[in-house]
């Protein structure tokens, strides 16, 4: 059972997707909720279960959706997670780096990548663009106008990327760093 905890999907056997920064990550589009998420998700071979969290503020619930290709991975596994605030809608989407859907934003695949050639690739994306940057909470390059964060994620003993998606309502929030939740941080 716990052998296949390190198990990384090929890129060819993922879902692709394709990124519009601060609009839609695959079949997901930020603001939408999470029957009308589970309902694209479901259509798109996956499966998923909402779960309460702790409140966003006092006047705001929040919630998340794991979702995982139906039938092809365990209970415990998650491909993607979505995290939603009251009347807001969906605000963060988090693609896991093992077996997530590869990401695509401008021909860069963002997911399951050696992290320093996904850094230099981004950052050599940036500077043509004349586009700031910033780092991560784990020291990554981003740029808060794309709405993503590449992070690392642990594949038994090598890293690979995952991304953090993110639109920062100004209902709520201004920043990508202030709408993704505390708890996707300490992912490793």
């Amino acid at each position: 059972m716990y052998a296949d905890l390190w198990t990384v999907v090929g890129d060819t056997d993922r879902d692709q997707w394709e990124y519009t920064p601060l609009t839609t990550v695959g079949p997901l589009q930020f603001g939408m909720s999470p029957s009308e998420a589970a309902t694209r998700m479901t259509a798109a071979g996956f499966t998923g279960d909402l779960v309460e969290m702790h409140p966003w503020n006092s006047q705001r619930s929040q919630h998340k959706a794991e979702f995982r290709k139906t039938q092809e991975r365990e209970p415990y596994q998650t491909d993607v997670t979505a995290y939603y605030v009251e009347g807001v809608g969906l605000t963060c989407i988090v693609v896991d780096g093992l077996s997530g859907p590869q990401v695509s934003f401008d021909g860069m695949g963002l997911i399951g990548r050696i992290p320093s050639q996904l850094m230099n690739e981004l950052g050599t994306y940036l500077a043509e663009r004349d586009m700031g940057f910033t780092f991560t909470p784990q020291g990554d390059i981003a740029n808060q106008e794309l709405g993503f964060m590449p992070g690392v994620q642990r594949a038994g003993d090598m890293l690979l990327t995952r991304a953090v998606f993110a639109n920062p309502d100004d209902r709520i929030v201004y920043t990508l760093d202030d709408v993704i939740p505390g708890e996707v941080w300490g992912h490793h």
